[in-house]
């Protein structure tokens, strides 16, 4: 069946159909844009933890939401080490 065929059995108009082709073109384009800015999310925040931002990034556009959940979790190594307190009775150097 040739595509005229299917347009005039399902009484659809070229000019339709090339719009409707048009508009799932323009949607699949702003889903991949939205997806590539999105994944800056995870990438901000493992960077600001210490931890590589770039990796973050492709693991944002593969999985965003297990990407921020992950990035959310884990430990910051930029964290300054704990200082012991200081005993009272020692003189101030």
């Amino acid at each position: 069946m040739t595509t005229t065929g299917i347009l005039e059995e399902f009484s659809v108009s070229e000019q339709a159909a090339a719009a409707l082709g048009i508009g799932y073109i323009v949607f699949i384009i702003i889903a991949v844009v939205a997806c590539f800015l999105l994944a800056i999310i995870p990438s901000k925040i493992a960077k600001k933890k210490g931890y590589s931002g770039a990796g973050f990034y492709w693991f944002g556009v593969a999985a965003l939401v297990p990407a921020i959940i992950v990035a959310c979790v884990l430990k910051n190594r930029n964290a300054a080490p704990a200082q012991q307190p200081q005993d009272p009775n020692q003189p101030q150097q």
